[in-house]
């Protein structure tokens, strides 16, 4: 007898997958977080861009472990909001579609590799031409030139400082060929999940970060004995960029399902170029890109989760013994009974699997009544149809 699926249930199980698809899609914490802290004494000129007076700053981002890392804004439309958390991210992370940083944001990285504060206003001066490059020349012509690439503005020729100006013209004219090759995340463990049974080696996880090695171990686990591993079994404790790494679950896991959160630690470094957006997806704040590297204590994390595997049961009812060596029985699909000369005794019947039980009344259960009721309207209306075929063709017969 195939087993029967009902459709609360089967509705359960779609729900379930979809929840463990969602679950499975959840980000994970792996790059650096800090917040904004800005400094009155770190501000740059003034500059007229499209006409209207606009303030600029190297503004501060405080770490999670208390550094504070120098950052110029990539939108400036968006005010920078003291306090407010902020993550690491990819360039293809930048919040806002409509802005131009998208398509050049290796002209942005040229710019700051070769400007302030990465390059000292003596040198810089001397590259420009300029009379004495102050650092708050600097600092004005090098946020204006990265809003012309991430915000296309354009410097007016009115009203800005002759040392800005001609920072400005450096970093945009055709010197800026761009460095495409986007800096690397601090600390990430891919891919964010992954799924086993108990008994297996769930991964691999690959350890991506700018340290020199990072520190591994399991954080949570629903089952005891659950380790990081290498290909071969190992057990790991730390392990380098590049790096493979498992997650083994013990055979005998106690329920069979369970999962496991793995952390990676790290002294890393976060480089230049690497953007940090808003944590609060429900208030926006300026986009900021990191004018210097440094180095902060990150953590990444993963997810193993594991199920214990099923056999999957036969899809027939029923099957006959075989009768090696014995004589052959022959079964008649007819409604007449053998003669009574050759008893014909029949062959026990054994099932490969087991009969599933019909579910009771539905009574208490509200979600499927809609789905029992359509059942029953269909087999009607089958029968229906039948029974006044049946007739109709009984009295052509007649007839003839």
């Amino acid at each position: 007898m195939a087993s029967r699926l009902h459709p609360a249930r089967l509705g359960a199980a779609f729900l379930g997958t979809a929840v463990a698809l969602l679950a499975s899609a959840l980000p994970a914490s792996a790059e650096a977080t800090g917040e904004v802290a800005l400094d009155p004494n770190a501000g740059g000129e003034h500059v007229r861009m499209n006409g209207k007076p606009e303030p600029t700053s190297l503004i501060g981002l405080r770490l999670s472990d208390g550094r504070l890392l120098k950052t110029y804004c990539v939108e400036l439309t968006e005010p920078a909001r003291n306090g407010f958390p902020m993550k690491e991210a990819h360039w293809d992370e930048y919040p806002d579609g409509s802005k131009s940083f998208k398509s050049q944001p290796d002209k942005v990285l040229w710019i700051l590799n070769h400007s302030y504060p990465n390059v000292d206003t003596d040198a810089l001066g001397k590259v420009i031409e300029a009379k004495d490059l102050t650092p708050s020349e600097a600092i004005a012509g090098t946020q204006a030139a990265i809003w012309h690439f991430s915000n296309g503005a354009k410097l007016d020729e009115q009203g800005n400082d002759d040392d800005v100006k001609k920072l400005y013209k450096y970093l945009t004219g055709e010197k800026n060929v761009g460095q495409k090759t986007q800096p690397p995340v601090s600390l990430k463990l891919s891919p964010e999940k992954a799924e086993g049974a108990p008994g297996d080696k769930i991964g691999p996880f690959t350890v991506d970060t700018t340290a020199s090695e990072a520190k591994l171990s399991v954080k949570k686990s629903t089952a005891d004995g659950v380790q990081v591993v290498t290909a071969e079994g190992k057990p790991v404790t730390s392990a380098k960029g590049g790096d493979k790494v498992f997650v083994q679950v013990p055979a005998d896991a106690k329920g069979g399902t369970g999962e496991a959160t793995v952390q990676a630690e790290a002294e890393a470094t976060v480089e230049k170029g690497r953007l940090f957006v808003g944590s609060d997806r429900n208030k926006r704040t300026q986009t900021l890109i990191t004018a210097e590297s440094m180095k902060t204590s990150v953590k990444a994390h993963a997810e193993a989760a594991w199920k214990k595997k099923t056999t999957p049961s036969s899809s027939s009812g029923a099957t006959t013994p075989s009768n090696p060596g014995g004589p052959t029985t022959s079964v008649s699909t007819s409604a007449s009974q053998p003669p009574s000369s050759v008893p014909v005794t029949p062959a026990p019947v054994t099932s490969t699997t087991q009969a599933q039980p019909v579910p009771a009344s539905n009574n208490d259960n509200l979600a499927n009544t809609g789905a029992s009721v359509l059942g029953a309207i269909g087999v009607g209306i089958v029968l229906v149809g039948g029974g006044a075929t049946a007739l109709i063709l009984q009295r052509r017969r007649k007839k003839a």
